[in-house]
């Protein structure tokens, strides 16, 4: 069984842009849903890449990011490019 503090690869979520409150719903090792995302933001609980983030439309843009939620949840995420046409 994998720590609950060791870093975890994600998988891509989200194509372009995307805020930090629809990552937390969307994962549900994060959040889970909107009234837990919000607390967490609220509170002061959610770091991306070191940085603590308090603005549910916080924007995450592509590439890699760390996002935790306080001292025991850890993820990495990848946004990658919106590509037009969805060509692949």
């Amino acid at each position: 069984m994998q720590s609950t503090t060791e870093k975890q690869e994600a998988p891509v979520v989200g194509h372009g842009a995307i805020s930090i409150s629809a990552v937390l719903v969307d994962d549900k090792e994060l959040a889970g849903n909107g009234m837990d995302a919000t607390r967490f933001l609220n509170q002061g609980s959610v770091r991306v890449n070191g940085t603590v983030v308090h603005d549910p439309e916080f924007t995450l843009v592509p590439g890699l990011h760390e996002i935790c939620i306080g001292k025991r949840r850890q993820k990495t995420v990848r946004v990658s490019v919106e590509l037009d046409g969805g060509a692949s």
